[in-house]
């Protein structure tokens, strides 16, 4: 779980090349995309010594993107039926279950 939230941008922002797919099979990745995509919006601005600056240009959203949050719905109810799937195939398997 740690593993997920670390690598999905979460925390931090800049992950090795190694471990950076990572973010793509975790949930946390796109749970905080949709949590940011309801928050604000591509063109929303705030204060920053500069001026104003649009919130998609801030680095921890930058990261992670306000764009395809339709690709990232779909990906979460994929994750949710093809975890839940992969649990049951593991729980079946252990041995010394009898029916």
């Amino acid at each position: 779980m740690l593993t997920f939230l670390l690598a999905s941008g979460y925390y931090v922002q800049v992950t090795p090349a190694w471990i950076g797919w990572l973010k793509y099979v975790s949930f946390s990745y796109y749970c905080f995309k949709l949590q940011l995509a309801s928050q604000y919006s591509q063109n929303q601005t705030y204060p920053c010594p500069t001026g104003r600056c649009l919130v998609k240009d801030y680095p921890a959203i930058h990261v992670v993107g306000l764009d395809h949050i339709g690709l990232a719905a779909m990906a979460m109810a994929i994750m949710l039926i093809a975890y839940r799937f992969l649990t049951y195939i593991a729980l079946m398997r252990i041995k010394g279950y009898e029916n």
